[in-house]
């Protein structure tokens, strides 16, 4: 009577789970081998899918569009707008249904009596909504009106409205104070909404900006980023000639503001995840692949070993009447029990990967903190693995149909093994070093990268340095921002372990804005003019000796460069190269030209020339940048320098109490220190060459598995062969050397197909290299030396039992 399927498949799972129980190290090796893959493999893909492929959370995203002010002058490619420009785009246009300005900033905000706390918020035209398509989920959004009447409303993000406020539904008509300011809170968005950064918590007016008044009159650049949505039936490319050409009316029209100033229109899709972002994700979404099929290729050489010895077992199971259909299904139901345990296992090797991600990744990937395991991404890793396991179990034993069961009982262990088999399994290996090489030569081009990176020369050498960020009250003159630093440096020197402390108005991160400058030269005085991509700071004394800031001519700041005594300037060194070439720019004139054609009254004087600072991060060319005494130029913001004589994080209480104390108007921010600021300038990098130098690791790893397998197998197949040779008299090391041999030639034929694949990938990434070649001779011969050594152990490990062979028991046992 036939058995019911049922009790068949549960037959097959029960000596599959037996067998895979009786050879423990063959199903470990193979059940973590795909799990690694699997796992690495899922867990990059959910990565890739949250951060890119996921839509944004805006109505009709594709769109959406962000609009760039660019310089058509060497040093400033891009750059945010002026309003007045944004209006004048916005009424001119036909090509979209509406454009908003934004700028963010990080404020201090403070619910009733309790601490103020810091938060990223965003200042907004009134407009966002419509813009966006997306309304509050709770209460209202700010109107045009309350804009125009520089109303203190706010609207909150979800997740501050819950993690701040315990959701509670009486937030709306809640006043808290929004640097100094009052604010009603009137309504708060949908979860899952951000704008423009996961960050943000808070959106006001644009109104409320400290210097409104001149900002929304300005022409050229300034501070304002612009999104735009796309009118219907409007295409990227129609919308890019329209505002090209309303920019050249406008630089006709404004020249003082707008002399080559054009516009650039990019997706918004593509300015939130950046285009090194999706390089790096795409590089390393390669990467993972080729770790995926690195396993693959293993594990199905480990089959192919394992089915070639058991093609006696299928033998001996025909001989005694089993189907070869019965052979098939046993063999597909251990495949798939091993597929599934392995899903299981990389599932969660994926979401152990994912945590780290989440708690280590740099904090400027958008949506990085959503990425979860993706089911798809683990179905298609399982099914790619299920078809290798399946695919190279079942070849053995389809291959016993071409010869009788009696013939491959009678066939010696040698023989067993087809010369196809063993070309195919050579194949694997090849591939797998070539794979591994590629990745390693790519880690290794990745970290002389980053290394070249980390040693550019910031023009900051002080290493143990505070920056306490502080607003001084609106309501308040700006004159009064000199005493009020002057009082907090003198409590902050007196400090135990303050070496210096200064003032400027910002470290890093700031952008800069094409200037007219008036200069004295080889003619006349004040008939030298030109118009640069330049940054001026107020700066407090001793801000260059806190800062480390090396000076190269001159003189630095001193507390006689009052209000009352001559106008006086510090220029950069690039700044001084491109006014007064081959010159000495000490005592030299300088004069700024407004966007409105009026000049300052007075000249300022360079008394001191300093070194070139890169405020953006180490792979931005320094820009000119000019520096005003704090006490002739007064404003209403910036940072105290502290530089400590150890480490700055334990100073930090006692410096933000010491700033507070002065005066408890002021609002202050979070301490942080100046290393910390840079290295959030390289965490990106630093993060995806971590990712590489794991992969390249595991993927070596993985090729020295296995060739060390094939060798293992090679060398037991063969050793009638060497029993043979050693008893006519051949020497154990002469046996030794050929099996070496032919590894290291099949390693080799790999090394030299991997090297010329990573050559390939990385001239197509080059974006992503700083000042490294994509053909770097030292990375390539690491690569090369390392896979090498890898294989040449592989290989000298099973090699070496040929030492302990014995030839008579060789051939006895053949």
């Amino acid at each position: 009577m036939p058995v019911p399927l049922g009790e068949n498949l549960f037959a097959d799972l029960g000596y599959a789970w037996r067998s895979l129980r009786r050879n423990p190290g063959f199903a470990a090796l193979v059940l973590l081998t795909l799990a690694l893959g699997i796992g690495a493999a899922t867990a990059m893909f959910s990565v890739v899918r949250a951060v890119w492929l996921q839509p944004l959370p805006f109505q009709e995203p594709d769109r959406l569009v962000v609009i760039k002010s660019t310089l058509r002058q060497e040093g400033l490619a891009d750059s945010s707008s002026a309003y007045a420009n944004i209006a004048d785009w916005r009424q001119a246009s036909q090509s979209f249904t509406g454009l908003v300005a934004y700028d963010g900033m990080q404020v201090l905000v403070r619910d009733g009596l309790a601490e103020a706390q810091q938060v990223e918020a965003t200042m907004v035209d009134p407009g966002m909504w419509d813009v966006l398509g997306v309304q509050p989920v709770l209460g209202r959004r700010f109107t045009a009106d309350e804009a125009d009447h520089r109303a203190g409303v706010a609207v909150l993000s979800y997740d501050s409205w819950q993690s701040r406020f315990g959701g509670n539904p009486g937030i709306i008509g809640r006043r808290l104070v929004v640097d100094g300011r009052p604010v009603e809170v009137v309504g708060v968005m949908p979860r899952g909404f951000f704008f423009p950064i996961k960050r943000t918590e808070l959106w006001v007016p644009m109104s409320l900006k400290s210097d409104w008044d001149r900002a929304r009159v300005a022409r050229g650049t300034d501070s304002w980023h612009v999104t735009g949505r796309l009118a219907p039936g409007v295409s990227l490319d129609r919308a890019r000639a329209e505002l090209a050409g309303i920019a050249a009316n406008l630089e006709r029209a404004h020249p003082d503001g707008n002399e080559g100033l054009g516009v650039r229109v990019v997706p918004l899709s593509l300015e939130f995840t950046g285009r090194p972002v999706r390089q790096g994700l795409l590089f390393l979404s390669g990467a993972v692949f080729a770790l995926l099929l690195i396993a693959c290729g293993n594990v199905a050489s480990l089959l192919l070993v394992r089915g070639t010895v058991r093609q006696r077992e299928f033998a001996v199971r025909e001989a005694v009447g089993a189907s070869r259909l019965r052979v098939v299904r046993q063999l597909l139901a251990e495949a798939g029990l091993m597929a599934v345990l392995a899903s299981l296992l990389g599932g969660g090797l994926a979401e152990l990967a994912l945590r780290a991600v989440r708690a280590f990744g740099p904090g400027d990937i958008p949506r990085l903190d959503e990425a979860a395991v993706d089911l798809g991404a683990l179905a298609f890793s399982t099914t790619l693995s299920l078809a290798c396991v399946v695919l190279f179990s079942l070849l053995p034993a389809l291959a016993t149909t071409r010869a009788t069961p009696l013939a491959m009982l009678r066939a010696g262990r040698g023989q067993s093994a087809t010369a196809g088999s063993r070309r195919l399994r050579s194949a694997f290996v090849l591939v797998e070093f070539a794979l591994a090489v590629a990745l390693l030569v790519s880690s290794v081009v990745f970290f002389r990268s980053f290394q070249r990176l980390a040693e550019v020369d910031s023009g900051y050498h002080a290493p143990h340095v505070l920056l306490v960020g502080f607003i001084f009250p609106r309501e308040r003159h700006a004159d009064g921002v000199d005493r009020y630093v002057n009082e907090v440096l003198e409590r902050v020197r007196a400090l135990p372990g303050v070496t210096a402390a200064g003032f400027g108005e910002e470290i890093l991160f700031g952008g800069v804005r094409p200037r007219d400058l008036g200069f004295d030269g080889a003619g006349a005085a004040g008939r030298n003019q030109v118009r640069l991509p330049v940054r001026f700071d107020s700066i407090a004394p001793d801000f260059f000796q806190a800062a480390g800031v090396a000076l190269r001519a001159g003189r630095f700041f001193t507390r006689h460069d009052g209000p009352g005594s001559a106008r006086v300037v510090i220029v950069n060194e690039l700044l001084a190269r491109r006014l007064w070439p081959g010159q000495d720019p000490i005592g030299r004139r300088l004069q700024v030209i407004e966007s409105d054609g009026a000049a300052d009254e007075r000249w300022a004087t360079v008394v001191g020339v300093v070194a070139d600072l890169r405020r953006q991060g180490p792979d931005h060319e320094p820009v000119a940048q000019g520096f005003w005494p704090l006490a002739q130029r007064p404003e209403s913001g910036g940072s105290f320098v502290i530089a400590t004589a150890g480490d700055p994080a334990a100073m930090a209480a006692s410096v933000r109490a010491a700033v507070a104390g002065v005066d408890r108007a002021v609002m202050v921010k979070m301490p942080n220190s100046l290393q910390n600021l840079q290295d959030s300038l390289l965490a990106g990098r630093k993060f995806n060459l971590g990712l590489m130098g794991f992969f390249a690791v595991a993927a070596v790893t993985l090729a020295g598995v296995g060739i060390f397998g094939m060798m293992s197998y090679a060398v037991t197949l063969r050793f009638p062969e060497f029993g043979v040779r050693l008893a006519l008299g051949a020497e154990p090391q002469s046996i030794i050397r050929l099996v070496l041999g032919e590894g290291l030639r099949l390693a080799g034929c790999g090394i030299g197909l991997g090297a010329i694949g990573a050559g390939v990938a990385l001239r197509g990434f080059s974006a992503l290299l700083f000042n490294t070649s994509a053909v770097d001779p030292v990375a390539f011969a690491v690569g090369a030396i390392a896979v090498g050594g890898v294989a040449l152990l592989a290989c000298y490990l099973p090699a070496r039992r040929v030492l302990r062979l014995n030839p008579v028991s060789a051939l006895q046992a053949e």
